[in-house]
């Protein structure tokens, strides 16, 4: 098999003949091996040192360029892998057709052809490192141009394959790339908090998820719509009956799960909660949860006939989308169902003065909850904690200093 049929010649001039030599003794120096670790992993290292200087050829250039794609695969694939052009290259470089020939020798403008994709992928997710510290192909800018049918040899090679984008220098799993990316310049901490998370997303988890850690959205706009709560009327200084619901979804329609948003009083009055047990404010920060959604609940301002304004936006990055909930107060002496779960409750006093509360649902609130009864001085006590998507709880008895726990017995 001919060498175009493996790798296609190039006309692309620049490959550093001098200088991609001398980085070859430094990626693999004779004395003492330096390289990626994925090329232990992915079988790329024979057992010996070969010559740097020596001719390289189809094989091994096939060889190196397979265990790259199989590498980005796993090393990117919270942002899309080696991505659709370098795995078909790698499935062309499988194809029974290209299976012979391995020791003919390739040239320079072979193995330029070959390394450019892989460049195209790493300088698109944002590597700049190794070779590409010129934040362009290592070729480009050099002021040389030799021959691209010049013969390529195994320290070229390995230079042009030198990248590692899982490389490290703290230890503490965010690669230096990653980190360089969006803090130029900086030492960030893999514990710190991605500002636009609320203190539940690290950097670190920010990494591994493939987001971005300063605009979770990327730059791309999200849709952000209304799914329930919007008009409606309750008690002056009561809560709207129902929760105010939004939805966020991606540019397919696909929900945006973790995505952050903010609900905020943009007209008249009240306060905005998470929920029950949560502050109230003027503006809650939160993220969507596993459905693409979130919600908050509105305490109605103290007066009747009073309306107000509370606006959902995304909660990082400057963006256009929104939406708005109007919400208002009747003149007074309406009746309104709580909006907060656990809801249709009952309460059974046990002979031993034990209590056992029971309701239809308690999915309201994602964390545990605890419950309260009323005292006889008309305080409120917690009286037992309820786990998350539970429906009853068990009250042991004199649990709490309630007199009517005497109509058992006791």
């Amino acid at each position: 098999m001919s060498a175009p049929s493996l790798l296609r010649s190039a006309s692309v001039a620049g490959l550093a003949l001098a200088l991609l030599l001398c980085a070859g003794h430094k990626v693999a120096a004779q004395s003492t091996p330096i390289y990626p670790t994925w090329w232990a992993s992915q079988g790329i290292l024979s057992g010996t040192t070969p010559n740097d200087f020596a001719a390289a050829n189809q094989g091994q250039a096939k060889n190196m360029a397979l265990g790259a794609v199989n590498e980005l695969n796993s090393d990117l694939a919270q942002f899309g892998g080696a991505g659709d052009t370098l795995n078909e290259l790698a499935i062309s470089l499988t194809a029974t057709s290209a299976q012979t020939s391995d020791f003919t020798a390739i040239n320079l403008g072979q193995l330029k052809a070959l390394a450019q994709p892989f460049y195209d992928r790493l300088l698109t997710v944002g590597y700049t490192l190794g070779p590409l510290t010129t934040g362009t192909y290592p070729w480009i800018g050099n002021g040389l141009a030799p021959n691209d049918f010049a013969a390529a040899n195994i320290g070229q090679l390995k230079y042009l394959f030198s990248f590692d984008v899982t490389y490290s220098s703290t230890g503490d799993g965010i690669p230096d790339w990653w980190a360089q990316k969006y803090f130029p310049g900086r030492t960030i901490s893999s514990g710190s908090f991605a500002q636009w998370s609320g203190g539940q997303v690290t950097y670190l988890q920010a990494y591994q998820q493939g987001l971005n850690p300063i605009d979770y959205y990327n730059g791309h706009t999200p849709t952000l719509s209304i799914v329930s709560g919007n008009n409606q009327t309750g008690s002056p200084g009561g809560y709207a009956p129902a929760p105010l619901i939004v939805s966020l979804a991606d540019g397919s329609g696909r929900p945006l799960v973790g995505a952050p948003v903010i609900f905020a009083v943009t007209s008249g009055s009240g306060q905005i909660r998470k929920s029950y047990m949560s502050p109230l404010g003027n503006s809650v920060a939160l993220l969507t949860d596993q459905n693409g959604q979130a919600k908050v609940f509105f305490l109605l301002p103290g007066v009747t006939g009073a309306s107000s304004q509370i606006t959902a936006t995304p909660g990082s990055g400057s963006y256009s989308a929104q939406a708005v909930f109007t919400e208002s107060t009747d003149n007074g002496g309406g009746t309104y169902p709580s909006p907060f779960a656990p809801s249709n409750g009952s309460v059974v006093l046990n002979a031993d003065g034990s209590l056992d509360i029971s309701w239809q649902n308690n999915t309201d609130d994602p964390s545990d909850i605890p419950v309260s009864l009323e005292q006889p001085d008309g305080s409120w006590k917690v009286v037992a904690t309820v786990p998350a998507g539970t429906t009853t709880v068990h009250i042991p008895p004199r649990a709490f200093g309630w007199k009517v726990i005497e109509r058992g017995g006791r």
